[in-house]
């Protein structure tokens, strides 16, 4: 039992990463241990190992990635490891999460968070930046209207997408869900 108990806490340890090149240790929190984010995150952004064109004409590759850390562009004909796709988004997602706890001055449950995450990863910083849904949001992050404001992010090149529809409607469950 002890066995076992120790081999599944290895897993909750978070990735700590040292950045020798500068002198200085950074220590960066694995956002994949938090399963609500990432699961709606992969549930519509997929797993391609091998980079495409999202729906946008971007050429995109892992979970939605379509940089790499140093902000380098993925190319078409890129391919990456499960492993490489682990470290972008764990890459991403916390960049999404320092983004959001910038961004949003009210106080959010959970499932608030993991929603706007989400959104956020799949919007750009600059879009949630603008939006009016930031400014619902940190004005009364309870407020109903809120739904309506999510649905002005299911475009790309002026048509609605299904495909962001059914994300930003999943999304708004996990943002309306009480912990």
């Amino acid at each position: 039992m002890n066995l076992y108990l120790s081999t599944f806490l290895i897993f909750l340890i978070p990735t700590v990463q040292l950045n020798i090149n500068s002198g200085t240790m950074s220590f960066q929190y694995n956002y994949e241990s938090d399963q609500t984010t990432r699961s709606l995150i992969e549930k519509f952004e997929g797993i391609k190992l091998t980079a495409y064109k999202c729906p946008s004409g971007i050429p995109t590759i892992g979970m939605g990635s379509t940089r790499y850390e140093d902000g380098t562009r993925v190319r078409m004909g890129d391919e990456i490891s499960r492993n490489r796709m682990n470290e972008l988004y764990n890459f991403h997602v916390n960049q999404t999460r320092r983004q959001l706890e910038n961004l949003v001055e009210a106080e959010l449950n959970q499932n608030q968070k993991s929603a706007l995450i989400s959104l956020l990863y799949n919007v750009g910083y600059g879009n949630f930046k603008k939006s009016k849904l930031l400014r619902m949001i940190n004005t009364n992050p309870n407020d109903p209207r809120i739904q309506k404001e999510f649905m002005h992010f299911t475009t790309s090149r002026g048509r609605v997408l299904k495909g962001l529809e059914k994300r930003r409607i999943e999304e708004l469950k996990l943002y309306f869900t009480k912990n």
